[in-house]
């Protein structure tokens, strides 16, 4: 009975999931439990609710030898169903390339498993992946993302369809698979790294879960399901909200991007995930959580500037508009360099800003300009000015201090954020000192004193305007 109610909820699954009769499916096989339990069904069901069936499987160069008997088995499955296998092998080196990059063994594997699948998909010329993830895989996942902190959207956990990915037997639970291949009188093969407690999947499975389960509620599993449930049905509700708050812009419109005043009326609780909508025209995954937090504290604080996104591009913050933008508009060319007339003006589009400069006497009483304009001694400055990006090697002597340090850890002490450092204009007199960095700071070589009457530059710093030019 119980055989037949798990082959009843594939065939549902298949269904709700839009596989239809004349689609041909590819099963990512292991030749575990829910993978043999999967191929079992899915051979019942093939030529019912869908014309074809290949099996794909992947060696993944981890396991030594138990990797060769577990392509052997996945074989013999194969063979006595009389399913065609595509078989698969990483390099080390690849594997290990990835794993640097995501510095994650488990990472890695995944990328390149589904890299693999997508690749011998097109092989067959299917249109479905079928990958055999249950629901105990899915608690897993969700209390995973608990622990590591990540936002409530994220708890919705791993979706039954993702492109051309499905996974039919999410409504089954990993005993249920167990009872199942006991049944049918299937042998699939034990992975021993499946109870490696280096990886932390496992020691979620083996660990985390039976602890809570004992110490908190016996029922864990299910608590993690109806979160994860909860979290796709608030996620659905946000989506539509904001959507109706944050329509998409115009793409045949004169300005590009969108309306910043329209953004901060956006109720608090929504900006997270408008800030969502907003990056995912950009980025293929999930951004990271300080990614968000810096975006919307420029966007609370009233701040201009640009964040820097995957790939080079960025996300651009104006007094008007957010706008995502290309790499190749992203920061000046490191070699760049601007002549400032002093008394006079320049604007330079790579740092979407104007500059003005004019002779300002200062009466020793009147306080001093901050952020965006300043006042400095005349008789200290070095003319021509130039205006440039930070290069290595910089350094600068900030108001108050007796000596110079690291424009590098000046910045940081500051706690400028690293995606807005190459974008900050430096402002150097002709001896190359740094005596401005607009927003942030003047060199104490420059400064006024207090109560002493002399010559002065006023120096300013404003967001370009539409149709200004260099």
């Amino acid at each position: 009975m119980m055989s037949e109610k798990i082959f009843d909820t594939v065939r549902g699954s298949l269904a709700a999931l839009g596989v239809a009769r004349d689609d041909h499916l590819l099963l990512a096989i292991s030749g575990g439990p829910d993978s043999a339990a999967l191929l079992d069904i899915l051979r019942r069901l093939n030529g019912l609710e869908f014309r074809g069936l290949t099996a794909a499987h992947l060696d993944h160069t981890v396991r030594g030898r138990a990797a060769s008997d577990d392509a052997r088995v996945v074989r013999e499955l194969c063979a006595a169903c009389g399913i065609p296998l595509i078989e698969g092998r990483l390099d080390a080196g690849e594997v290990d390339r990835e794993r640097a990059r995501l510095r994650s063994l488990e990472g890695a594997l995944r990328v390149l498993r589904y890299s693999f699948l997508h690749r011998a998909a097109d092989e067959a010329g299917v249109r479905w992946i079928a990958v055999a993830h249950n629901s105990d895989d899915q608690a897993e996942t969700v209390l995973f993302r608990v622990r590591r902190g990540m936002d409530w959207r994220s708890f919705s956990g791993i979706p039954a369809r993702e492109g051309r990915v499905i996974r039919p037997l999410m409504g089954v639970s990993r005993r249920e698979i167990l009872d199942y291949c006991h049944r049918a009188g299937l042998q699939p093969v034990a992975d021993e790294t499946n109870r490696d407690l280096r990886f932390a999947r496992n020691r979620i499975r083996h660990l985390s879960l039976p602890a809570l389960s004992h110490v908190f509620h016996r029922d864990i599993r299910d608590l993690l399901l109806r979160l994860g449930d909860l979290a796709v049905a608030l996620r659905r509700v946000e989506v539509r909200m904001i959507d109706g708050l944050l329509p998409d812009p115009d793409p045949t419109g004169v300005e590009e991007g969108w309306d910043r005043a329209t953004i901060e009326d956006i109720p608090t609780c929504l900006r997270e995930g408008m800030i969502l909508k907003i990056l995912r025209a950009d980025l293929s995954f999930h951004p990271k959580g300080n990614l968000i937090v810096d975006i919307l504290r420029m966007i609370a604080e009233k701040r201009v500037g640009r964040i820097s996104l995957s790939g080079g591009g960025a996300l651009l913050l104006t007094r008007r508009r957010l706008q995502l933008v290309s790499g190749d508009a992203v920061r000046p060319a490191p070699g760049m360099e601007w002549i400032w007339p002093v008394p006079g003006r320049i604007a330079i589009p790579e740092f979407d800003a104007s500059l003005t400069a004019e002779a300002k006497g200062f009466d020793g009483l009147l306080p001093f300009p901050r952020g965006r304009s300043c006042l400095i001694r005349k008789r200290s400055v070095r003319l021509p000015l130039t205006v440039r990006a930070r290069r290595s090697g910089d350094r600068i002597q900030p108001l108050g201090m007796q000596r110079a340090k690291t424009l590098k850890r000046f910045l940081i002490d500051r706690k400028v954020p690293r995606e807005e450092r190459d974008r900050l204009p430096l402002v150097l007199d002709a001896g190359g000192e740094i005596i401005w960095i607009p927003g942030v700071e003047i060199s104490e070589k420059v400064r006024l004193t207090p109560g002493v009457p002399e010559e002065a530059y006023l120096l300013r710093m404003v967001e370009m305007e539409d149709g200004d030019e260099a």
